[in-house]
């Protein structure tokens, strides 16, 4: 079992990200964790039909995010997240 708690215990920081599984049911939902090391990020993307939540456990976190009807010249959104702070990027938003 993994838990907020020991999180830490299972991060390897190996790579640049590292995914903790926390929970899943098919189909349905998946929980997992997101480990980042400094300076680490992902490519602009976006997922069908599904948002994602950001909740920044340790450190500060920089959010990109762009509808997808925003025309390709016009820059993402940048939002800086701190500790305790989360986000929810809806479905479809890149």
């Amino acid at each position: 079992m993994v838990t907020i708690n020991n999180v830490w215990e299972k991060v390897k920081f190996d790579r640049p990200r590292q995914m903790v599984l926390l929970a899943e049911q098919p189909n349905d939902i998946r929980v997992a964790l997101n480990c980042y090391q400094p300076g680490a990020q992902n490519e602009l993307h976006y997922h069908v039909g599904t948002g994602q939540t950001f909740l920044v456990l340790k450190g500060p976190c920089i959010i990109r995010y762009k509808p997808k009807t925003k025309p390709e010249s016009e820059p993402p959104t940048e939002v800086t997240l701190k500790e305790g702070d989360s986000v929810l990027i809806p479905p479809d938003v890149y």
